[in-house]
């Protein structure tokens, strides 16, 4: 996908985020939450994005989560680097480390399942 491409699907995006999704979402009473890697958006999306979610944070109806630029295994792979330092920093032993702590790790921890 081109340059051009991209820029334009993400203008789309924060256009979206900033009028008609963010009202919807509001109105509807949604909650908004977005996973993946959102560093690599360009900045001002990147701030659109937690200006939604922490505007829609309190949303109970129903619970959109968006998935931008993620990745099972980006997300696992994160995971065991916090694991890690959290051992390095001596905040845990190995014989710590199982799925539960594996789990609140992960960034669908961030996600309440109905």
């Amino acid at each position: 996908m081109a340059k051009a491409e991209v820029d334009f699907l993400m203008g789309l995006f924060e256009k979206g985020l900033k009028d008609d999704l963010k009202l919807i979402l509001l109105r509807e009473d949604i909650r908004n939450s977005v996973i993946g890697d959102t560093s690599k958006l360009p900045r001002n999306l990147d701030e659109s994005i937690a200006r939604v979610e922490k505007t829609t944070m309190n949303n109970p109806r129903l619970h959109l989560v968006v998935a931008v630029n993620y990745s099972g295994k980006h997300d696992v792979v994160q995971a065991c680097r916090r694991i890690s330092q959290k051992v390095k920093d001596g905040l845990i032993v190995p014989e710590d480390i199982d799925e539960v702590l594996v789990e609140q790790d992960l960034e669908m921890c961030r996600v309440s399942l109905p």
